[in-house]
C-alpha cells in the first residue's frame, strides 16, 4: 500500500482497537511500499499485514465498512516468519488518541523535512533534564576540557546561523526541573546569548497542556523525538495532522510566553 492507503489502515486500526505499527518497508523512503508490523524495531519487527487485514475484514463485517476503505487481500503476502496473532483490544500504536497517524522516519529524513521548502520558522520544545546524545559535551564540560566544549558549541552556533540565513529562523523552549541537574547547569552556562531560547521552570507547567515528547514544529508538520528511559533516542515520529500541528503550536506559544528569556534566567 502507498502512504495514502497506509493512513486509512492506521485510522482503521485505531478505530477498531487493533494493535499494529503502520510503517514504510524502507524508513528512508516514505514514497515506497507500506506494511503493518508488530513493533517499531526495524531489525526485528515482523510483517503482520495479512493477519491485520483479515482481522479488519472480520471486524468490518460485524460493525459495517470503514469509511471509504476497501481491503484487497491479493495485494498482500504472508509474513516470511509465519503468522502473528493480533489481538483486538490491545493498545494501538499507530496514532494519537485523535486517530492521527504517526509515521516513523529516519534522522536524515527529519532534517530534510524540517529544513525543506517552503522556508519557515522551526520551533523546538524540549522536556527532559538530560540527553545522552550530549554525553561527550557533558563529560568535556565537567572535566574542564574547554577546547572540546568550544568546538562543539561553535558547530551548534554555525548550524543555527546558517539555517537562519537560509530562511529558517529557530526558537526553542527548554522545560527544566529546579534545582537544575548538572546537565542543565551546563546548558545554561553554555547557552549562546544570541539564540532565541527561553527557559521554563517545570513548576510552571503543571496545568499546561504539552506534547508527551520533545518536538520540532513547523506550520505544516511536527516531528517528535522519542527518548527512552536510558536517555537515548528510540524513534522519530512525523505528523502532518492539522489538529496535532495546531495543538503543538499552541502549546509551544504558551510555553514561550511563560519562559524566561535567554540571558535573564538566573536559577
Amino acid at each position: 500500500m502507498d502512504e495514502s492507503e497506509a493512513r486509512k489502515v492506521a485510522n482503521t486500526l485505531q478505530r477498531l482497537g487493533i494493535r499494529g505499527i503502520v510503517s514504510p518497508e524502507d524508513l528512508d523512503n516514505p514514497n515506497g511500499r507500506w506494511r503493518v508490523y508488530d513493533h517499531v524495531d526495524a531489525a526485528t519487527r515482523r510483517d503482520i499485514t495479512d493477519e491485520v487485514l483479515t482481522l479488519i475484514a472480520g471486524r468490518s463485517r460485524q460493525t459495517g465498512p470503514a469509511r471509504g476503505f476497501v481491503v484487497s487481500k491479493s495485494r498482500w503476502v504472508t509474513p516470511r516468519n509465519g503468522p502473528v496473532r493480533v489481538r483486538p483490544g490491545e493498545a494501538t500504536s499507530c496514532g494519537s488518541t485523535s486517530g492521527s497517524v504517526m509515521e516513523l522516519i529516519s534522522a536524515a529524513r527529519r532534517i530534510e523535512l524540517l529544513f525543506g521548502e517552503p522556508a519557515q520558522e522551526v520551533r523546538k520544545l524540549e522536556l527532559r533534564d538530560f540527553y545522552e546524545v550530549d554525553r561527550p559535551l557533558f563529560e568535556a564540560w565537567r572535566s574542564g576540557d574547554r577546547g572540546t566544549v568550544e568546538e562543539t558549541m561553535r558547530g551548534h552556533r554555525a548550524f543555527l546561523t546558517g539555517k537562519a540565513a537560509a530562511g529558517f529562523p529557530y526558537r526553542r523552549v527548554r522545560v527544566v526541573s529546579e534545582p537544575l541537574s548538572d546537565y542543565q547547569r551546563m546548558a545554561v552556562e553554555l547557552a549562546d546569548p544570541t539564540e532565541r531560547l527561553r527557559w521554563l521552570p517545570r513548576r510552571l507547567v503543571s496545568a499546561l497542556p504539552l506534547p508527551g515528547n520533545d518536538c520540532l514544529i513547523r506550520d505544516d508538520l511536527v516531528v517528535f523525538n522519542l527518548i527512552g528511559g536510558d536517555n537515548q533516542q528510540t524513534d522519530i515520529q512525523l505528523s502532518t495532522d492539522p489538529d496535532v500541528i495546531r495543538f503543538c503550536n499552541e502549546a509551544f506559544e504558551q510555553a514561550w510566553s511563560l519562559g524566561v528569556p535567554n540571558g535573564e534566567y538566573k536559577p
